[in-house]
């Protein structure tokens, strides 16, 4: 896997390379901002890992196009703990009652 490859400092950030023009570009297309030039250098290095994960990718097959979303600067752990599974964000699970107001199906309907 390619994340975790790559190490930019803050030189990095300010310089005119096509990786830092290419991050600069696509951060302003989603409108994303970050709170400190450290984590802006950790959020370069982890794009660069998946950009280089997308263009090997791409290179490997043509079945499909993998491409850069606004979920480019993460990792897939934090993709996965932020945006996978289910919460609960109602509190207690509540009962439901499948039988009331169920109408079985006419037995001559086939699928």
């Amino acid at each position: 896997m390619f994340l975790g490859q790559n190490q930019f400092d803050l030189k990095e950030l300010r310089s005119t390379s096509p990786l830092a023009d290419r991050f600069n570009n696509w951060k302003q297309s989603v409108n994303k901002f970050y709170a400190s030039p450290e984590l802006e250098a950790y959020r370069l290095s982890v794009y660069a890992d998946n950009l280089a994960f997308i263009e090997a990718e791409n290179a490997r097959q043509s079945e499909y196009q993998l491409g850069e979303t606004v979920f480019a600067d993460l990792t897939q752990e934090e993709f996965a703990s932020q945006f996978l599974g289910f919460v609960n964000r109602g509190g207690e699970p509540q009962n439901v009652d499948y039988e009331s107001g169920f109408e079985v199906p006419n037995a001559a309907f086939t699928w």
